[in-house]
């Protein structure tokens, strides 16, 4: 993957000795590690490598040297002093040898942009924004997790293996933060572990958290679900129960803590279900599966209910906004679109495979006689739900996607792996039993 340092050391002073036009455009940074709290390894290898070259009187230099030559990009004060940068003929050695100096110019460059610290990153909303994140070159991007969930992802980002429901959790004070996106938070205690351990003055703490967080007991049909409804009450066990059971009273939970830690720039997105790419799911998937594959579905109750739902990539998107600073620290609605018919998803799936499948309607009392449930028809909860986000509309004006532009998306997406079979919902054999059912009473 790359040369032995002691190679390319040789192979630089041949070439110092033998290629005149090298000798004269051979540029070296002086490499000073004192301010640097020792990140870089091998100090007394680099020292060697900097000291076989002569020393260079660097306010002779030509302003346009002062680059980094992977990056193209003017050398950043009071980093002048820190750098190493070996230049020749346009044609960069950190190019040559990207294991040894590319990444140590890499690490120089970083240290002048914001450290942001990605809670989980490895999985579906975290992995597109980690995505994002290390091709915009805008962060210095460090992932803590278990290195468990995809772990081969993303080999040159920064990782800080641990389980933050452990003491591994500390290992995040030794760094200085200026943006902390959490996505793998599920138990306050550990939450507010994390806020023991974070810096004071970070900028901005954004908390994924869900509309799971909203009782029930007071909604009704025509209900719009703002910021302000009513939240899930909980008791001390149901907290520390450690399966996902109770998963709204947690993060109810959670999201008390971050309101109480008033010197926290918090800001809290409540998606709905998300979907998209990367979805570890199935639940919109499944959907598609079956208008691509069948002649006639099941659709409960023919799809007259409202459904708020929430694109992976719009939640990337309000993510992205609120770290250029342009969200104010509050509680965010975090839903793609106002409320619309669940058919309507149908038809749009339909209209993206260009399929005629047939959605046959199946009452609700009958879907119940038979014991069928969401876990049965994914996304279907007996009523609708209907989700306000005109709070983070008004505050950020996110440019979020259509219903028919995000199917279009979604489907393409699974095209590419192939169209695997879902992992969630009723099988087709199960589904035709149904609809014989469902012929003889219709």
């Amino acid at each position: 993957m790359g040369l032995s340092l002691s190679l390319v050391v040789i192979m630089a002073l041949l070439a110092y000795m033998l290629i005149p036009s090298f000798r004269e455009r051979v540029l070296v940074l002086k490499y000073d590690l004192k301010h640097h709290q020792g990140e870089v390894n091998k100090k007394n290898e680099i020292d060697d490598l900097l000291t076989s070259f002569p020393t260079i009187d660097y306010s002779k230099l030509d302003a346009s040297y002062l680059q980094w030559s992977h990056y193209n990009t003017p050398v950043p004060e009071p980093y002048t002093s820190m750098c190493v940068a070996i230049k020749l003929g346009g044609i960069a050695i950190d190019q040559i040898m990207p294991l040894y100096l590319g990444e140590l110019a890499s690490q120089y460059m970083n240290a002048s942009l914001p450290k942001i610290l990605i809670l989980g990153g490895t999985e579906f909303v975290g992995r597109q924004l980690v995505e994002h994140l290390l091709e915009s070159k805008d962060y210095d991007v460090y992932l803590f997790n278990r290195g468990k969930t995809n772990p081969n992802l993303f080999p040159h980002a920064n990782r800080i293996i641990g389980d933050r429901e452990t003491d591994d959790i500390e290992q995040i004070g030794q760094y200085h933060w200026d943006h902390v996106v959490d996505f793998s938070s599920y138990f306050p205690d550990s939450l507010q572990r994390t806020l023991d351990h974070i810096n004071r003055d970070v900028k901005t703490y954004i908390y994924i958290s869900t509309i799971s967080v909203y009782t029930m007991a007071a909604y009704g049909e025509q209900t719009m679900v703002a910021e302000d409804f009513p939240k899930k009450t909980f008791e001390p066990e149901q907290l520390r129960e450690p399966s996902l059971k109770f998963y709204g009273e947690k993060k109810a939970a959670c999201e008390d803590i971050l309101n109480r830690a008033d010197w926290l720039e918090s800001i809290v997105l409540r998606p709905s279900v998300i979907y998209g790419k990367y979805d570890p799911t199935d639940r919109i998937y499944y959907w598609i599966d079956r208008i691509k594959n069948k002649g006639k579905l099941i659709l409960p109750q023919n799809g007259a209910y409202h459904i708020s739902l929430t694109f992976a990539s719009d939640l990337v998107e309000t993510i992205k906004i609120a770290l250029n600073g342009k969200l104010a620290p509050g509680t965010y609605n975090c839903v793609s679109d106002q409320p619309y018919h669940f058919h309507e998803l149908m038809e749009a799936i339909r209209a993206a495979l260009k399929s005629k499948c047939q959605l046959i309607p199946a009452d609700k009392n009958w879907l119940r006689e038979k014991n069928l449930t969401n876990r049965h028809f994914p996304l279907w909860w007996g009523a609708g739900i209907t989700i306000d986000n005109q709070k983070l509309r008004m505050a950020a004006d996110p440019k979020f996607t259509s219903v028919q532009d995000s199917i279009s998306q979604t489907t393409e997406y699974y095209r590419r792996k192939g169209w695997p079979s879902p992992k969630v919902g009723i099988t087709y054999e199960e589904e035709e039993k149904l609809l014989d059912e469902l012929n003889t009473i219709l």
